[in-house]
């Protein structure tokens, strides 16, 4: 009971301290991993775990778990990943706030040598030292969700010769306002789409229902023609490498061309990069005019 009292009153005290002093550097209900083998230490509140990795010869990040008072502590390798116990996932020194992101994520490109042979070969090919994480440079909340971007581009358009007829969509029936057959209902779905960094596109059906997600075979879908349709793009994109020649496994299917929708390769190539570029959890897309276009999509399990 003693400990659960003294964690209540950490976090409550940490939020206003972060909230009003250290935006995007801390992160509620987050850790790294891996972390250091054989440091990690007990801390009586989330500035003794800081401290201490400040402390430690190596440490870049730091995770404290409040129920039990431990701290872990990760070098420049840990990344961020959701925490099960409950932890706040931390630098040990946190960023300046300020408009420009560090170079990793605005100028440095990979030298030769990427990708190597191991991972350690592929990091020290980059001027800093390591590759830049998925999402490193997208700015989050305390409790670690994306901030929506103020840019936001339409990339493909119903409105614009584009079908807009995606399968693999999440109905919203939770949007509020919502009612089938609303005619603002179409507003209100991209509305929420274009608010939500997570969302690629949007989609009204016949009867005013909105539909969301990253979306697959949107060119060609019998007895189906939606209201509205739109792929979005939250932010801007950044690309490390031309992975023309190359072939990544593990993707997922987002077209092919068997219906012959495309008449040219480029339009074909466009569209799947918007596929990819329309989803920030996206790193990877290819082209095939035999398969078809494949994307990361991590929403695919």
């Amino acid at each position: 009971t003693v400990v659960a009292t003294v964690a209540r009153s950490q976090s409550t005290d940490d939020i206003s301290h972060i909230e009003a002093n250290h935006p995007n550097c801390f992160h509620k209900g987050f850790q790294y991993t891996p972390d250091m083998k054989g440091l990690n230490k007990k801390a009586s509140s989330l500035e003794e775990c800081q401290e201490q990795c400040r402390g430690i010869s190596g440490c870049k990040v730091f995770a404290y778990f409040p129920f039990t008072s431990d701290c872990y502590f990760g070098d420049w390798r840990a990344y961020m990943v959701e925490s099960p116990y409950g932890a706040i996932a931390g630098y040990g020194v946190c960023p300046e706030p300020t408009t420009s992101p560090p170079d990793i994520c605005r100028t440095e490109v990979p030298n030769n040598g990427f990708p190597g042979l191991t991972g350690n070969s592929s990091d020290l090919a980059w001027p800093g030292g390591r590759q830049p994480w998925s999402l490193e440079c997208w700015p989050k909340n305390w409790t670690g969700g994306y901030i929506p971007c103020q840019k936001v581009d339409i990339l493909e358009d119903l409105n614009n010769k584009w079908p807009g007829k995606c399968a693999g969509l999440t109905k919203q029936s939770h949007l509020l306002g919502y009612t089938p057959m609303d005619p603002t209902t179409k507003d209100l779905c991209q509305k929420n789409c274009m608010e939500n960094p997570l969302c690629a596109m949007w989609q009204t059906g016949f009867y005013g229902e909105c539909w969301q997600g990253v979306g697959q075979d949107c060119l060609v879908r019998e007895n189906f023609n939606p209201l509205g349709a739109q792929r979005l793009q939250h932010g801007e994109v950044r690309v490390l490498m031309n992975l023309a020649g190359w072939q990544i496994v593990g993707m997922f299917k987002s077209f092919d061309n068997k219906e012959h929708y495309f008449l040219n390769d480029q339009d074909a190539i466009a569209a799947c990069k918007a596929a990819c570029y329309s989803d920030i959890r996206c790193q990877f897309w290819q082209y095939s005019p035999k398969y078809g276009c494949h994307v990361e999509d991590p929403s695919q399990g």
